[in-house]
């Protein structure tokens, strides 16, 4: 296959360039067939080879691409894929006869003699096939091994090698669907409630059900190259897919790839907190650029303020906040002590005071002794007691 491939590129050792001695035998040859039988001399001659060296041969034909055709599997479209095809096409109905998806998948040739000519437009098809590839993940593909998957989808992740590509998306020079996120068309996908929840769950403050509906978005977004500036790894990647693409459950991704849900869960946080943080990043990014647009409308410079120095129209705060509400607690606490001595002082008054003087209880017992009167009224309860005892008997 490289071999081929080589030859229709003209990189094959000799670049298509013939010897003195084949050009020298195929003119005596045209110049015996003009003249004819009549002045050809009978001799030995030597036979044309049945075969020639790919590099004293050119080409044919001029070709802008190749392609190929199959039953998808892992094995058959890793080993294209290494060649350097890319899917274009899968149909959605398996085969009858094989059970499986027909596929195609092309590969642009890069001659050195002239120009690309269909290398922008197979980048232009693998891209369409990617977004429709992903949103047919949720139907007709949802059964695929998310091995499989994954390998289509060809993320990029922190081993790839399409930084190149991603460079050239950053650019411009890919296709508008494949254009980098920005705050504004991130809102459109994602709300700030969204975002948010989206931190809590970086932060473990909120269990990963809570961000379920949120998954399918950012795995559009990440794999449909939005996110060039985020990198995953392959198994966090492949949960993504299986979570966000296919809707499968933990469980059923732990049983397919054959790792801990314990395991899967934290590598899928970890996702989530880097995506977060991406959408965060632009959401700062847009709030810096709208001040600067104020303060270049303004008619002022903007320059990024250094440690120490006050933004225009604020002042330099000395102390900090915990200061301040030290400072707030104890005009809190004074407030409350003051208030609670009026209020013992307020009970403490005449009008609710209780005096006990013996004038006081004299009169109140008729004129006799506190003493007294307690002795007297025992003695009566005793004899009353002692005549109950005798009626009872």
């Amino acid at each position: 296959m490289k071999q081929l491939v080589a030859w229709f590129e003209q990189r094959s050792r000799g670049e298509a360039s013939f010897t003195e001695g084949s050009r020298k035998k195929k003119k005596k040859a045209a110049v015996a067939s003009s003249e004819g039988l009549l002045s050809e001399e009978l001799a030995p001659r030597e036979a044309p080879p049945l075969l020639e060296a790919v590099a004293e041969t050119p080409p044919p034909y001029t070709l802008d691409y190749i392609g190929t055709s199959f039953g998808l599997t892992l094995e058959l479209y890793e080993f294209w894929h290494k060649a350097g095809f890319r899917p274009v096409y899968l149909r959605q109905q398996k085969h009858m006869a094989t059970g499986e998806h027909s596929s195609i998948l092309l590969r642009p040739l890069v001659p050195l003699e002239r120009q690309a000519a269909a290398t922008k437009i197979v980048d232009h098809f693998v891209a369409d096939f990617r977004h429709r590839f992903l949103r047919l993940l949720q139907g007709p593909f949802r059964s695929q091994p998310t091995r499989l998957a994954l390998s289509i989808l060809d993320p990029p992740n922190e081993t790839s090698s399409l930084v190149a590509a991603d460079d050239m998306q950053s650019k411009g020079d890919a296709p508008e669907s494949q254009a980098p996120l920005t705050a504004s068309s991130l809102l459109q996908f994602l709300s700030r409630d969204d975002i948010h929840r989206l931190e809590q769950y970086g932060r473990n403050l909120v269990e990963y059900g809570l961000v379920l509906d949120i998954v399918p978005a950012l795995a559009l977004l990440f794999f449909g190259r939005r996110m060039p500036e985020v990198r995953l790894s392959h198994l966090q990647c492949a949960i993504l897919v299986a979570l966000g693409c296919q809707h499968r459950t933990i469980d059923d991704i732990a049983a397919d790839l054959g790792a801990p849900a314990s395991q899967l869960l934290a590598l899928f946080n970890k996702a989530m907190h880097k995506l977060s943080n991406h959408c965060r990043a632009l959401l700062e990014r847009q709030v810096e650029e709208e001040d600067a647009a104020d303060t270049v409308a303004a008619g002022g410079i903007h320059r990024p303020l250094k440690s120490g120095e006050v933004m225009p129209g604020g002042k330099f705060v000395k102390e900090s906040l915990k200061t301040e509400q030290e400072a707030g607690a104890k005009k809190v606490k004074k407030a409350l002590d003051a208030e609670k001595q009026d209020l013992l002082s307020s009970l403490m008054k005449d009008e609710y005071s209780v005096t006990a003087r013996e004038e006081d209880f004299e009169e109140a017992l008729g004129g006799k002794h506190p003493k007294q009167g307690a002795v007297s009224v025992k003695r009566k309860r005793s004899a009353e007691d002692d005549g109950g005892k005798k009626q009872r008997t």
